[in-house]
């Protein structure tokens, strides 16, 4: 029975944690398509980004960045 209980406890804090994630994910997703409409905003971010991630990968060296094709 307790083992139960702890079970579907870890399975609530799990999916709290995936549905944070994916919220936060899809309020990303919009914020960068409202950035990349403005040429300059969308450049200026993307440095930013290159820039921190310059910094992640001397810590963890198999790191992708991902970009929005403007075509």
């Amino acid at each position: 029975e307790y083992s139960m209980q702890l079970n579907a406890s870890r399975i609530k804090v799990l999916q709290a944690q995936d549905d944070l994630v994916s919220n936060m994910m899809e309020a990303a997703s919009k914020e960068v398509l409202n950035v990349s409409r403005d040429h300059n905003s969308y450049k200026k971010l993307l440095k930013g980004l290159i820039v921190q991630v310059s910094g992640i990968k001397l810590v963890f060296p198999l790191f992708c960045v991902f970009s929005i094709s403007h075509s």
